[in-house]
């Protein structure tokens, strides 16, 4: 459980002032980062979706293969 303190209040309070006055602007490095991240983040699943399947279809090929004999 997270414990809220009186420097939380500070930060928050520092954070709105920020985007009030629209000096939080994202840099272009970061949201290429981001965009690399994202990029790395869908290949990744589609690896493990791909291995997923191949090891069920093994499995199901084993069991049928097995049955037969």
């Amino acid at each position: 459980m997270l414990n809220y303190t009186e420097t939380d209040r500070v930060d928050l309070m520092a954070i709105v002032q920020l985007l009030l006055h629209g000096r939080s602007a994202t840099s272009v490095d970061s949201l290429l980062e981001l965009e690399a991240l994202k990029t790395l983040t869908r290949a990744r699943r589609t690896v493990v979706n791909t291995q997923t399947l191949t090891i069920k279809n093994l499995r199901l090929y084993m069991t049928i293969f097995s049955m037969s004999f």
